[in-house]
This record gives C-alpha cells, structure tokens and sequence, in this order.
C-alpha cells in the first residue's frame, strides 16, 4: 500500500512538472507572439509610407509622361507650320517669276 501511495506521489510531481513546463511554454509563445505583433505593428507605418512615396512618384511620372507628349505634338505643330511657310513662300517666288 505505501508503495503505490509512493507511486502516486511521483505521478503527482511528474504531473506538476509537466503541468509548469506545459505554462512556461505557453508564456514564451504569448511572448513571441506579442513580440512579432509588435514588430509588425513598427514596420506597418514604414510600409505605408513606401506606398504613399510610390503612390505620389506615380502620379509625378503621370504628369511627366503627358507633359513630354504635349511638348512633342507641339513641335510637330511647329515644324508643320514652318514647312507650310517655306512651301508657300517658295510658292510665291514661283508665282512671281
């Protein structure tokens, strides 16, 4: 009889044991999650900082692509117009001789 009373005893402590290492676990998982939490938390702003410079760069490029076209067709205006000049004031020379 006092050796299975003794027994139980040694469950009872391997229990406990097993029962404290199974909470000091559990803490260092909730540690690391709090920590990667945390760490999501700080690069979050970073993050949407990047999207907001990437967001305004586009909209910069935006304006700097159709400013280069509206600068081209108006010089193929302008040299269109200077051909059209020298074709009539040749014309005119022709004329008159």
């Amino acid at each position: 009889m006092e050796k299975s009373q003794s027994q139980l005893k040694k469950f009872d402590v391997i229990d406990i044991r097993l029962h404290l290492t199974s909470l000091r676990v559990l803490s260092v998982s909730q540690d690391l999650s709090s920590t990667r939490n945390m760490s999501l938390a700080a690069s979050d702003p970073h993050k949407l900082d990047l999207m907001a410079e990437n967001s305004s760069l586009k909209v910069k490029l935006a304006k700097a692509e159709k400013s280069l076209r509206d600068s081209e067709e108006r010089l193929v205006i302008a040299q269109v117009c200077s051909v059209a000049t020298v074709l009539c004031l040749f014309w005119s020379l022709v004329t008159l001789a």
